[in-house]
């Protein structure tokens, strides 16, 4: 499980970290990166079991999710702790010895802990069953983005470099949390685009969010375009397993212009971000501008150039 699960995908969040470690650490400590690194991994593929299981995703980065493997299926929740707690020994081995050792175990606790609270937003307010499509609304986008991508995969890992390095004052810290959310809220919309534009083959998904009734930039922003007539359509829809529904959301989506509104979106963000991270004076600048120089990656796929 450990192999098949952590050393997969863009590997940011692990790279993140270690970057951070190198440019505010001195040599001899530089290399607590890597440990650091592989935790943010292990934390990543601890969420990454249980979203797919509670989605029933099928596929995840191209790959079969690892609960639909054979002999698999819901021993999959077992399989999750058990990247947990490895996730632990490694904190354990590498940084007990740290006057940072428990604010890094916080860290790490408040990171998962902002990333159940994420997937309550998600299991509670989907639109099947006895969910909210009614309430959909970008600040409920906002908040899903907030607590399960901004904490764990941008705030995190720079947060625990700078603990090793000792600026854990709050002014630090809360100016990360700041630049965090913003990049977290770009990411979001971009896997929200990823998810319903790019071929499986890029994505590795299979437009999920429609057929699982996600709050995304797309629904929420579809909802305030439409009229009434387009708003009972979108209802009636999306949420809805079925090809022909996800093919209704979809030409609805194309009437209504929105692969060219988030593009236009995710362009002005990632300008807005980068002018954000010159300007400010207190965080480490090389590794914020990998983070967002990763999350840039995708977009490059969108047929205008980004400045």
């Amino acid at each position: 499980v450990l192999h098949y699960v952590v050393p997969r995908g863009r590997l940011f969040r692990g790279c993140s970290a270690l970057n951070a470690c190198r440019e505010l650490l001195p040599p001899d400590r530089a290399g607590l990166g890597k440990p650091l690194g592989l935790a943010f991994e292990m934390l990543q593929g601890y969420v990454v079991i249980i979203d797919d299981l509670v989605d029933v995703a099928e596929l995840r980065r191209g790959l079969p999710a690892w609960h639909t493997l054979p002999g698999v299926g819901l021993h999959a929740v077992n399989d999750a702790f058990l990247v947990h707690t490895a996730m632990n020994k490694v904190l354990h081995r590498y940084f007990r010895t740290e006057p940072s050792y428990v604010r890094l175990f916080e860290l790490f606790n408040e990171a998962i802990f902002y990333g159940i609270i994420a997937q309550n937003y998600e299991c509670h307010n989907g639109c099947t069953g006895e969910g909210r499509f009614d309430a959909f609304d970008h600040a409920m986008h906002a908040a899903q983005a907030r607590f399960k991508i901004s904490h764990y995969s941008f705030y995190s890992p720079l947060a625990a470099a700078m603990h090793l390095a000792g600026l854990s004052d709050s002014g630090r810290q809360g100016v990360l949390w700041g630049v965090a959310q913003d990049i977290g809220m770009l990411f979001t919309v971009q896997d929200d685009y990823s998810d319903c534009y790019e071929p499986e083959s890029l994505s590795g998904k299979t437009r999920c969010d429609i057929r699982n009734g996600k709050c995304t930039w797309l629904v929420v922003e579809a909802k305030r375009r439409a009229n009434d007539k387009q708003r009972a359509l979108l209802k009636e829809n999306y949420g809805v397993d079925d090809a022909e529904k996800v093919a209704a959301v979809m030409e609805l989506y194309a009437e209504l212009g929105m692969e060219e509104a988030i593009q236009d979106w995710m362009r002005s963000e990632y300008s807005r971000i980068s002018e954000v991270i010159r300007r400010q004076r207190d965080l480490p600048p090389e590794a914020l501008l990998y983070i967002l120089d990763a999350i840039r990656q995708p977009l490059l796929r969108v047929e205008e150039p980004l400045p």
